[in-house]
């Protein structure tokens, strides 16, 4: 029912509907689309109401039915309104491959929700974009690059795509590269490992990792590259799902001992995943200079 076809290198291929997915989530299981080679991951998607699942065909309130390829028609109820997704036009393509190190070969909800976020909540980035010298971004531990790809796909931005396996990054960075320069943008695939980082590639205007705040990494090594390749005006966005709160404390304590501003966020995204939230710092003052925290569960 999430899969549709297209021609990848002149080979049929069956590519996986991320937004159709996110139609009819109940639980939220990253692991559902893992063995996926594509998903077609659309952004910019007005909410919805919750669609249909197999456990409500029993239900005559609820049918869905699906139209040409790449479209999903649903009616959840009979007083919601009809909604239509067209991932043909709206979506990136990314390829998984799950026997990837660490797992980062997969697109997590983390990822999709921190880009969901920013396209939709920081304006100033927008504004960023439409002048001369767009901003340069760095995302943190890529794996996919799903979260660098989209903001360089849906505006004006230069990024850098990093983590310690680069293989898959510029595999995405490759299937997406007509869509990134048709906005004027710019994809840079580069590795990284945490903790090496050269300072003189900074600083950065934003820096982005979506969920590598967890038990396995050396959050230390994360956040000293992160304040390492930060400057006055720089932005660090983090995106986690809750597992073990002390990495995710112990982590964001290191950035208030660099930042004037640390607070969690709710993200904005139709990907509503429970369990993720935001972890974000500005006002960079330096190297144990502690700041105001704002720390909101």
């Amino acid at each position: 029912f999430f899969v549709t076809m297209c021609r990848f290198e002149d080979m049929p291929c069956e590519v996986f509907s991320y937004a159709t997915w996110l139609a009819h989530q109940r639980f939220y299981d990253d692991y559902k689309h893992a063995n996926h080679r594509f998903l077609a991951c659309p952004f910019g998607l007005a909410p919805f109401a919750l669609a249909p699942c197999e456990d409500d065909e029993e239900d005559e309130d609820i049918q869905a039915t699906s139209c040409a390829p790449g479209v999903v028609t649903c009616k959840p109820k009979a007083e919601e309104p009809l909604l239509q997704l067209d991932a043909a036009h709206t979506s990136i393509l990314i390829e998984q491959n799950f026997k990837l190190p660490g797992r980062g070969g997969i697109v997590w909800c983390a990822g999709y929700i921190l880009a969901d976020h920013i396209l939709k909540q920081c304006p100033q980035l927008v504004a960023r974009a439409t002048t001369t010298t767009p901003p340069r971004i760095l995302e943190l531990g890529a794996g996919t690059g799903i979260t660098g790809i989209a903001l360089a796909a849906y505006s004006r931005c230069q990024v850098d795509l990093t983590d310690m396996y680069t293989e898959l990054l510029e595999v995405n960075a490759k299937h997406n590269q007509n869509l990134v320069e048709s906005q004027g943008s710019k994809l840079n695939v580069k590795s990284l490992v945490w903790g090496e980082h050269d300072v003189q590639d900074g600083p950065y205007d934003v820096i982005l990792a979506a969920d590598c705040v967890y038990s396995v990494c050396d959050y230390t090594l994360l956040a000293e590259t992160i304040i390492g390749l930060s400057g006055p005006t720089t932005e660090v966005y983090l995106s986690s799902r809750m597992r073990l709160p002390e990495p995710i404390d112990a982590t964001e304590a290191l950035l208030q001992e660099a930042f004037q501003y640390v607070e969690r966020q709710v993200p904005d995204s139709v990907n509503k995943n429970p369990g993720v939230f935001l972890i974000v710092a500005r006002g960079y003052r330096g190297r144990g200079q502690g700041g105001i925290n704002d720390v909101r569960g």
